[in-house]
């Protein structure tokens, strides 16, 4: 026999007041089973969690611009760029980035490929909370931490980190003028 004895927001907790051994009915005195109804880490469960970041936008500050742009492309792949302009240029391209977000077996990953690099560099979803979205690879010398704060539905906040907490943050703003072409 189980009997409910606590509940909380996200904890379940259950009074057995004997267990069998050796098919012997024994007391327990007070043995409690709790079992949480979260999941550890908050884990996005599908790239649909994400699809505030779906769309065009742009950064601008001082005389910095920065494009970054993600589509669906299937269930479980949005595709996304990064251009880089020259500092106090809006038409001369500094840098430009494949981005990728991928659901696989073993949770959802960013893909960063520069095009200086050879090889993308990827990053696990480790929190997907109040749209709030963090990817990590503390192997990676920079970045290591990647923040996507969801503002509104035409601001996100994208912090670029290494776990000691170095790095930039930019402010994008959706970019409706691209949206309506």
């Amino acid at each position: 026999m189980m009997v409910k004895l606590v509940t909380g927001a996200n904890m379940v907790c259950f009074f057995l007041p004997k267990i069998i051994i050796n098919k012997a009915p024994v007391l327990t005195g007070l043995l409690l089973l709790c079992a949480s109804t979260l999941s550890f880490g908050n884990e996005c469960q599908s790239l649909r969690q994400l699809s505030p970041l779906l769309g065009f936008w742009q950064h601008h500050q001082n005389e910095q611009m920065v494009n970054e742009s993600w589509q669906q492309v299937s269930e479980n792949t949005y595709e996304g760029a990064g251009v880089f302009f020259v500092k106090g240029t809006f038409d001369k391209v500094q840098s430009t980035e494949s981005l990728r977000l991928v659901k696989m077996l073993d949770g959802i990953f960013y893909l960063a490929k520069p095009k200086s690099n050879a090889l993308p560099v990827a990053f696990k979803l480790m929190t997907c909370e109040k749209k709030r979205f963090v990817f990590i690879n503390e192997q990676h010398d920079f970045p290591q931490k990647i923040v996507y704060q969801v503002k509104s539905r035409d601001e996100i906040l994208v912090d670029v980190r290494t776990m000691s907490g170095q790095g930039f943050s930019l402010n994008f703003k959706r970019n409706v003028n691209i949206n309506n072409r």
